[in-house]
Order: structure tokens, then C-alpha cells, then sequence
């Protein structure tokens, strides 16, 4: 069964497309909720993320730890666990990372911005006041990751992605090879 793992930058299209993808295909979704607040609970939630990404299916998943970490709390001391587990993740079978990354003029103009109501002011501001800086972070650690690329900008391209994702977490084996083989290729066909 197929795995999706949606990552990049807050306003990206992320939960906009897991959702989108639940509805159409019935699989399920999960989103790891806030930072972790220690590293034993952050340990806690790669290991969670781990069992769905090896158990459940079809699945779409709203950002992973081992990534996001990464880039909102750097540390030189998990960094090198975090980057084993997205290289296990990656290596899964049928595991599909997308990176989420519209145009940086939409990712930093806050006129764009949907606030969800649990994002606090604090919260708010960190987003606003760091977003050149965490999509930088995000370019990096991406582009060592094999992913496919989405940018709902650019429509055409994203409506034949989307297509891709639906029909490989239906189990249709033709879109799951043209997924691999698209990332194979470095993301782009």
C-alpha cells in the first residue's frame, strides 16, 4: 500500500492536499501536531511515524518529524537520528515524499496566509518573521531527500501530480511506476 508524505514550508498547500487526497481515496491521515517538547518525545514520534509508515496504508501524512525538525529546531545531536529515520522512510517501499513548495513570493506575503485558530500570535509572528529563513532550511534538507515536486501554482503540473498520488494510494500499479520512476529521474517528468 502506498504511503504519501506531504513536506515544506507553513502555507505551502500541504494540508490542503492531504485532505483533498483522504477525501477522494478514503486513506488516512495523520499530522504529527506541534513540536515535540523534549527529545524523548520527539524520539516517541519518530518511532510512531515509523510504525504507520511500515504498517498503515494507504496513508498520507501532513509533514514528518525527521524532517521538520530538522528544519524549525536544528541539533547537531538528533540531526544525524533524524536524518536515519527519513532515510529508512525513504527507502520503504511505496513511500512517496512530495515536497510542497510553491513561489517564495507566496510562501513569505502573509496577505496569503490562512491562519488556522490553534496558531497563537506568538506563533504567528515566528512564521512571518523567520519564513525566508525556514524555506531556505526546508531547500536544503530536501534537496538530499528523493521527492517528487508540487507547486499548486503551477496548476497543470499539480493537477497531473495529484492525479499520480490518488492513483497510487488506490494500489493502481501503473501510477505507482510512473511515481518511482519520477522520482527516480529527480523528481521531474
Amino acid at each position: 500500500m502506498s504511503r504519501i508524505v506531504l513536506e515544506g514550508p507553513d502555507h505551502a498547500g500541504k494540508t490542503t492536499l492531504a485532505k483533498r487526497l483522504c477525501t477522494i481515496t478514503g486513506a488516512k491521515y495523520h499530522h504529527p501536531g506541534g513540536a515535540p517538547a523534549d527529545e524523548t518525545a520527539e524520539r516517541a514520534c519518530l518511532m510512531e511515524q515509523q510504525l504507520l509508515i511500515e504498517r498503515a496504508g494507504p496513508l498520507v501524512l501532513d509533514r514528518v518529524t525527521c524532517v521538520s525538525q530538522q528544519v524549525y529546531n536544528p541539533n547537531e545531536a538528533l540531526d544525524p537520528v533524524r536524518t536515519r529515520c527519513l532515510d529508512t522512510m525513504c527507502t520503504s517501499p511505496f513511500v512517496f515524499v512530495v515536497y510542497c513548495r510553491p513561489p517564495n513570493e507566496h510562501l513569505v506575503d502573509v496577505g496569503n496566509y490562512t491562519w488556522r485558530p490553534e496558531e497563537t500570535e506568538e506563533h504567528r509572528q515566528k512564521i512571518v518573521t523567520r519564513a525566508f529563513e525556514w524555506v531556505e532550511r526546508y531547500d536544503r534538507v530536501m534537496e538530499k531527500v528523493p521527492h517528487l515536486s508540487y507547486d499548486f501554482k503551477d496548476v497543470a503540473a499539480a493537477e497531473t501530480l495529484e492525479t499520480a498520488l490518488i492513483g497510487a494510494l488506490t494500489e493502481d500499479d501503473l501510477w505507482m511506476q510512473w511515481l518511482s520512476a519520477t522520482v527516480l529521474s529527480g523528481g521531474r517528468r
